[in-house]
């Protein structure tokens, strides 16, 4: 029969079995599992998702469509009208993947492929007629005003012949071709040499025009884009030496560090592709990367969330205001000129005069949301969102907005620009909403992942610490017994000793 040392032994055991693997064992292996099914691997299962999402992405786009050209063409106040969403699937892919052993890295383009899915739009079409003031025009009048103001009068000139802007700087078209299909450069021989001056130029370099023949070109937002690679390379880590390190950006264009502003930290490259990001997040700032705006930028954490029965993370983001912020200083165009709050100029990353913003001017300065009529920023409709799963890292749900803008400003030497009175005004022409909500089918097994088997392992941990204490409080129990059995017997042998009295014999 076993005794209580022997109970005690096996209660001892027991408890260090729970100990060991409910507190140890299991953790680890799961922190360990984590950590091996995020690694950028050749050939397993993440690296092959990254590199290729295995899902579309909701992309929408919302055109501002002006009410009131007559009145802006004659400088007042621009009336916007939201159009909209025109709803696409985005396929995003990484090509030219080139691994790197010895640094750990993984180089690659990125590439965006966009289709448009008519019947979720509908009842729009992308045939409805938009008016806006011509991103190209603006952006020609400008770059040569900074550039070279005494070229302006050329551009006069050349303007009307290579974009039919002769009468108004606004332009109407359909909405597809707005953004995808193209608006027409005319860049046939002219017998105006302005026009062709300028049209040697574009020649030369066609950055964002898609090529119809040798004199004919089209401008849209995606259109040069749409499943063409970037030309800017990415270098990632792979998380293969240290899994913390996964997705980080180490190397944008060949460069560890860009020099498109003014100073540091602006030129800092910081944080994960935007497409992986590591495991076991803690309540602080996620950054990443943007390739498509030159520009590091952090998600805050804003409070614990739940999201299809998951603990998360919630997370926003904006762009700050460089013109308070001393961190943010060296974004400033000039030494000398700021936006205001919530504006970031893109000109130093794609060379166009473009100012980013959130949609509906959400978060920006009063001056652009009072600058034009028709927006309405709410936090819900504009703000950008991310649900982060901490243990694995995961983006469970995200919608990461964006709003291309341009100023509207009197230009002199530009006739159709010289009715515009006032300061400059910042003037929304469309807004993108990029995201994902994962369904039930994938987070149900990152639910099982994280929740199923710890919860068995949590319930076994307990019950073999339980088993052991009550082994252990059995053998107490036990030897108590037996040690008041021993005391009880003794005290029953000394109670029924019989006494023997010696008595001397008489004689």
């Amino acid at each position: 029969m076993a005794t209580s040392t022997t109970w005690t032994v096996s209660g001892v055991i027991f408890i260090s079995l729970g100990i060991f693997i409910g507190w140890y064992l299991f953790p680890n292996t799961i922190k360990s599992q984590v950590g091996k099914a995020k690694l950028l691997r050749k050939g397993n299962e993440m690296r092959t998702a990254w590199a290729k999402f295995p899902i579309s992405l909701d992309f929408k786009i919302y055109l501002f469509n002006v009410t009131n050209p007559e009145e802006v063409e004659n400088g007042g106040k621009p009336i916007m009208q939201q159009v909209g969403p025109y709803f696409f699937h985005e396929w995003k892919e990484k090509v030219n993947l080139v691994d790197d052993p010895k640094e750990d890295t993984v180089s690659y383009n990125f590439l965006n492929s966009f289709m448009f899915n008519a019947s979720v739009t509908q009842p729009l079409t992308g045939m409805e007629k938009i008016t806006m003031p011509h991103p190209l025009m603006l952006a020609l009048t400008q770059i040569t005003e900074e550039i070279k103001p005494s070229a302006l009068n050329v551009a006069n000139k050349a303007h009307p012949h290579i974009l039919g802007t002769k009468d108004s700087f606004l332009v109407t078209d359909t909405a597809m071709n707005i953004l995808f299909d193209g608006l027409l450069v005319n860049c046939s021989k002219h017998k105006e040499f302005a026009a062709n001056a300028v049209c040697g130029q574009l020649k030369a370099n066609p950055k964002g025009l898609v090529k119809l023949d040798e004199d004919n070109f089209l401008f849209s937002f995606f259109g040069a884009v749409n499943g063409t690679p970037y030309a800017e390379t990415m270098t990632v880590k792979r998380g293969m030496q240290n899994v913390m390190d996964v997705g980080q950006v180490v190397m944008f264009d060949g460069k560890s560090k860009m020099d498109k502003y003014s100073g540091d930290p602006c030129n800092d490259i910081r944080g994960t592709d935007t497409t992986i990001f590591p495991p076991f997040m803690g309540r602080s700032d996620v950054w990443s990367f943007g390739a498509e705006i030159c520009r590091s930028m952090p998600a805050k954490y804003v409070r614990d969330a739940e999201y299809n029965g998951i603990m998360c993370y919630y997370y926003d983001a904006d762009f700050g205001d460089m013109s308070t912020d001393p961190d943010l200083k060296c974004f400033c165009p000039t030494n000398t000129t700021c936006l205001k709050k919530g504006a970031f100029s893109l000109q130093q990353c794609t060379g166009a005069p473009i100012i980013a913003t959130l949609p509906h001017f959400f978060k920006c300065h009063e001056d652009y949301i009072n600058g034009v009529g028709g927006v309405n920023p709410t936090e819900e409709d504009h703000g950008i969102r991310s649900y982060f799963e901490p243990i694995t890292g995961t983006p469970l749900s995200g919608r990461r907005r964006l709003q291309f803008n341009m100023f509207l400003k009197n230009v002199p030497k530009i006739t159709v620009l010289q009715n515009i009175t006032g300061p400059p005004v910042l003037v929304p022409l469309i807004w993108i909403e990029e995201g994902v909500d994962l369904g039930t089918d994938i987070t149900g097994k990152v639910k099982t992942f994280l929740y199923t088997a710890p919860s068995v392992m949590n319930k076994v941990r307990y019950v073999l610490v339980l088993i052991g204490i009550l082994m252990i409080g059995y053998a107490v129990f036990k030897h108590y017994n037996k040690t008041k059995l021993e005391s009880d017997g003794s005290k029953a042998d000394s109670d029924n000793k019989t006494t023997i009295t010696q008595v001397s014999p008489a004689y």
